[in-house]
This record gives structure tokens, sequence and C-alpha cells, in this order.
């Protein structure tokens, strides 16, 4: 199986904080995510959301807290 380059997008919504990585290289349709795996761990100090579609494939990747992860990773 290749894998077939697709551009990367990070969204960053600063009022609720919270980026999210689209991983489809095109805009996401209201409703196209059918279920949400949530990772929660004190040490990533906020909350992961992966969004998947009705067969099972990863669209995007939601960062809960992204100021509060972001300062835990870069230095600055």
């Amino acid at each position: 199986m290749s894998a077939e380059a697709v551009p990367l997008r990070l969204d960053h919504d600063r009022e609720v904080d919270a980026a999210y990585i689209n991983l489809t290289g095109r805009d996401l349709v209201d409703g196209e995510a059918i279920t949400q795996i949530q990772v929660e761990d004190p040490r990533l100090h906020g909350t992961i959301v992966i969004d998947l579609d009705g067969d099972e494939r990863v669209l995007g990747i939601e960062l809960v807290g992204f100021e509060e992860m972001k300062a835990g990773i870069v230095p600055r």
C-alpha cells in the first residue's frame, strides 16, 4: 500500500483554545465525523479528540487546550 502525500492543515481557534489538524487535504462536511476517540491524560495538559468517518478512517485530530499543550513542548 503506497501512501499519497496529503497537505495537512492546522486551524487554531483562539476563542475556545482548540486547534484542529485536518488530515484529508479537503474541507470536511458537517456530520462527516461519525466517531470520536477522546484521549485525556494529565501529561497532555489538554484533551486530544480523533475524528473518524463511517469507514473508521481518521479525518482529523482536535487539540483542546492547545496553548497549554504547546507551551509544554515548544521552548519559550
